[in-house]
């Protein structure tokens, strides 16, 4: 198409359904053709029709018509030769700038000609309203088709005319949602049809089934599970304390934490076989190993499309009748529904999704977690009023699973935001909307129709069988948050990239970019921002559409903003761990980057020494990510980057930093701090969001506006994301990166690997539940140390949340100390054991006396009888009396506050020391030993201490 001819007239109509009757054969679809027969896209329009190629089974894909008003007038009485196929019967409805003048020559049943364009001439009863108001052109049928009584179902609409229906039941689309290319936007120049379609999304997804639903040619499901005859309660062999069930259970999970592929499981039961006895019940095979999974009937549908037109295809061997050598592919989706179903059938989860409303909070008023949230707080208000009715979060981000190819893996996941936040992120609650696997990145809308779907039945409600109970209850739930990296999240709204102008998904700053940026995209300090919000953003879609171009960053409707159940701007939140990480690798660079050497903000020259205080550090048991060198940034990951920046950068890099640009950096780290807690205040998003606002203005001034990137202007929306969706310890993308690793793992092999995930998630998803229902404890105990890499040895139970670690001992240097705080609160002499080591709530604590190890996990937090205070643990006590008690004997600090808030020095010259239950002792704290300094800082929430 000239793009100087801004009259041209463009929509995009559906496939057409294929035919039930046994006298309707061979249907032809909807083409593209030009009135004045010009070139489009290099090719004429007689070889552009005689190219057209229609399915056996029926299964039509859209294609469009194009009408230049220019060409009516010298259109006369033309006729437009076609290829010689059966259609439907149809109508044309054509614009009034047709002129009387213009008459098409009528040599078939379809009588009369055009004149003057003022009477209504029907063609066929069944093909179009007759009596309206619509002006009709009928094409010449015996010069058209070898059969003379059909007419093509081709449409046009003119501008102020009423949408026109083809056939009953076959909706138009809107060509944008299947665009020609992602992120293009070429839809219908109508404003009122435009409006019409955005508002009533549901009526025109309506019909469209046979387009999305996989065809009944292909499988509609892939299971790893089998029918053979169950043994899993049988004794493995004669006499044994093992069941079939907690032998094969123990040995999927030492497969699965090796990552076997499914031959390297096979092989791995063959010496097993050879030490058992004979005979035994161990089974043969993979196939009958992996029928302890009970068949969920879990449905998979396989989406095939053109992969350059993006047209919908019914099989791998439909080849796209426009596109003559593309590619025919296919992305996977899963149904929601029924993996939602099949949760309901657990035991126990129900209770699981009452943690709203049994949850203790430290403090009544302030964000603990999403239910805190204003949007959580209005769904509450107007939907989630009962147990059964739930919200999901979705996330997405694109996996790389090989090294030497561009393909990645693309899932689209949910997790239901009831359940409590450490049953959130577990593989058994997962929920998978689909996969998209290619080299290039998934179109948006084509990937999420299917979900809309999904999710549409889910809001709508649907019966499900609870366990335990007789009856059938209803299901409801909605999507109310989501979060992705910053691409994810720009391709899935339909926006512009971080590198563009107006990208900004929260506001409409626009950027910049010059000689002066260095010719990158930059975000200036504006101290008034305009927000975007669903109105203005509704705003932006329909200018896109009418423009044909983007408007302030948006190129069109995301059917994430129909699938979002409240404000589709505000629910996605802003994703702390790529904006905080990004963050801190750029100050990095600029710190210590050789090529920054002459910037008065380079701390190049300080290189060596900076690297030798982070390895010089102790860091505590549950940092699993130490430091490293601060110019070697590809080994800097996101959970290092984070914890650089909370915990260690303000004590480390004070001696070496300008006052001016340490007061820059003490802004960030409190501002994001504050909205890092697992209890929030009101009054902490106030303070967090004026930090971080003069942090970016101050920031602009130190370092110059090149660097202004989006994650330092991202920033001054991470508190209104905070209030608007909850903490950002329980909205980031930590957790859902750890499923994508999970994910990754169940692929071994280069050919078809969403296929191979789907194949093998029953792995991931039931084997915890399987684990967890094991009846021999030295099964349940050797598969819980495979899950937990870093597994410590529990030699005894103290509570449900505490366990002693390693061996008791009667030797310590502290004995006689320990002897009278014994008798003064027993009243006698009483025997007592010491250890070095608990476990208690996945949290280790660690006594001075444990000389094994770098690590220091002996500075804590705890309760004293004048109340929250810091110590560090001398040892752990265990009285022997009925019952045994425990104690923490600890040497409590003086704690000497600082400038920076947080962080505390510890100082023990009162040497007073406390001898307290364990359950007084709250957290272990970081220990930073900084130029002979011993800084303490306290965990911020439970959630990150990995």
């Amino acid at each position: 198409m000239d793009k100087d001819e801004p009259h041209v007239k463009r929509l995009r109509l559906p496939a057409m359904p294929p035919s039930t009757s046994d006298d309707d054969e061979g249907e032809m679809s909807p083409f593209a053709v030009s009135l004045d027969g010009r070139l489009q896209h290099g090719v004429s329009l007689e070889e552009r029709l005689s190219r057209q190629r229609f399915t056996q089974s029926g299964g039509l894909a859209p294609a469009e018509l194009q009408l230049r008003p220019s060409s009516f007038s010298s259109l006369g009485s033309t006729r437009i030769q076609l290829p010689a196929v059966q259609s439907r019967p149809g109508i044309v409805s054509c614009s009034p700038a047709l002129s009387s003048s213009n008459v098409i020559e009528d040599k078939g049943s379809c009588s009369a000609a055009v004149r003057g364009m003022q009477e209504h001439i029907p063609i066929d009863t069944d093909s179009g309203p007759t009596g309206a108001s619509q002006k009709f052109l009928t094409l010449p049928a015996e010069h058209i088709f070898s059969q003379a009584d059909h007419v093509s179902p081709i449409t046009y609409l003119a501008p102020n005319m009423p949408l026109v229906p083809i056939n009953e039941g076959v909706p138009l689309v809107w060509e944008h949602f299947i665009s020609h290319e992602p992120q293009q936007v070429i839809p219908s120049e109508d404003f009122q049809i435009f409006e019409d379609m955005y508002s009533n999304l549901e009526e025109i997804t309506e019909g469209t089934e046979s387009c999305y639903d996989a065809p009944e040619n292909n499988p509609p499901e892939i299971s790893v599970h089998t029918t053979s005859k169950d043994v899993s309660h049988l004794e493995l062999f004669s006499n044994s304390c093992l069941s079939v069930q907690d032998s094969v259970v123990s040995i999927l999970s030492f497969a699965s934490s090796c990552r076997l592929s499914g031959t390297d499981f096979c092989k791995l039961l063959d010496p097993l076989h050879l030490l058992l006895p004979k005979p035994n019940n161990l089974p043969s095979s993979k196939h009958s190993a992996f029928s302890i999974f009970k068949n969920d009937n879990k449905p998979m549908n396989l989406i095939y499309y053109c992969s350059k037109c993006w047209k919908v295809r019914n099989s791998a061997h439909d080849k796209c009748d426009v596109c003559q050598k593309s590619t025919i592919k296919y992305f996977l989706v899963c149904s929601i529904v029924d993996q939602i179903k099949k949760m309901f059938t657990r035991p126990g989860f129900v209770e699981k999704l009452q943690y709203k409303y049994t949850r203790t909070k430290e403090h009544q008023d302030n964000i603990e977690d999403v239910y805190d949230s204003s949007i959580y707080k209005e769904a509450e208000n107007s939907f989630l009023t009962d147990v059964f009715k739930i919200s999901l979060t979705w996330y997405t981000d694109g996996v790389a699973l090989f090294n030497c190819s561009s393909y990645s893996l693309w899932p689209f996941m949910f997790i239901i935001n009831e359940l409590p936040p450490e049953e959130r992120f577990k593989e058994e609650n997962l929920i998978i909307g689909g996969f998209w696997g290619d080299s290039c990145k998934p179109h948006p809308n084509l990937f999420l129709l299917p979900m809309y779907k999904e999710i549409k039945i889910l809001k709508e409600g649907f019966p499900v069988s609870v366990y335990g109970e007789e009856h059938e209850v209803e299901v409801k739930g909605v999507v109310l948050f989501g979060t992705a990296d910053v691409p994810a999240k720009a391709s899935f709204m339909n926006m512009k990239g971080h590198s563009g102008y107006c990208s900004c998904p929260k506001c409409f700053i626009r950027g910049e970019k010059s000689a002066a940026t260095g010719n990158v995209t930059v975000f200036p300090h504006v101290e008034n921002l305009v927000l975007r919000n669903d109105t203005n953003y509704a705003e932006c879609v329909k200018n896109a559409a009418l423009r044909k171009s983007e408007d302030r960053g948006v190129f069109g409707p995301s059917l994430l903003s129909y699938i979002s159940y409240s404000s589709f701007i505000q629910s996605i939140s802003i994703d702390s761990m790529h904006c905080l990480g990004g963050l801190v690798k750029q100050l990095l660079r600029l710190w210590f980057d050789g090529k920054y050497s002459s910037e008065p903000f380079s701390l190049s020259t300080s290189t060596d020494k900076v690297n030798a205080l982070l390895k010089e550090l102790n860091l505590p048991h549950f940092v699993q990510r130490l430091p490293e060198d601060v110019t070697q940034l590809h080994f800097w990951k996101a959970s290092l980057c984070r914890n650089f920046l909370l915990y260690i950068a303000i004590v480390v890099m004070k001696p070496f930093m300008k006052p001016d640009y340490y007061s820059n950096l003490c802004l960030l780290a409190n501002g994001a701090a504050l909205l890092h807690k697992s209890s929030i205040t009101f009054s902490d998003i106030t303070m967090a969001d004026e930090l971080l606002n003069q942090f970016s203005k101050t920031f602009e001034e130190l370092y110059g506006v090149r660097h202004m990137s989006t994650n330092i202007h991202l920033l001054r929306h991470l508190a209104s994301s905070v209030a608007e969706c909850g903490n950002l310890c329980l909205t980031n993308c930590f957790k859902f990166e750890d499923l994508n690793g999970k994910l990754a793992t169940l692929v071994h092999g280069t050919n078809h690997a969403a296929l191979q995930i789907i194949k093998n998630l029953s792995v991931l998803s039931d084997l915890p539940l399987l684990v967890s229902g094991l009846q021999c404890e030295e099964a349940k105990s050797y598969c819980a140390k495979l899950k937990n890499p870093k597994y410590v040895s529990l030699t005894e139970k103290i509570d449900k949340h505490v366990h002693v670690v390693g061996e008791f001992d009667c030797i310590t240097q502290h004995s006689a100390s320990i002897s009278e705080l014994c008798i003064s609160i027993f009243g006698k002499p009483v025997p007592f054991q010491t250890f070095s080591r608990i476990f208690k709530k996945k949290v280790l604590f660690v006594s001075s006396s444990y000389e094994k190890g770098s690590r220091v996990s002996s500075f804590c937090k705890y309760y004293a009888s004048e109340g929250p205070v810091h110590g560090k643990i001398l040892t752990f006590v265990k009285v022997l009396v009925e019952p045994p008690q425990y104690f923490a004997y600890v040497m409590q600090s003086d704690n000497e506050p600082l400038a920076f808030e947080r962080h505390v020095v510890f100082s023990s010259l009162s040497e007073k020391t406390d001898f307290i239950p364990l359950r007084n002792l709250i957290s272990v704290s970081w220990y930073l030993l900084v130029h002979d300094i011993p800084y303490l800082v306290d965990p911020l929430n439970p959630y990150e201490m990995e």
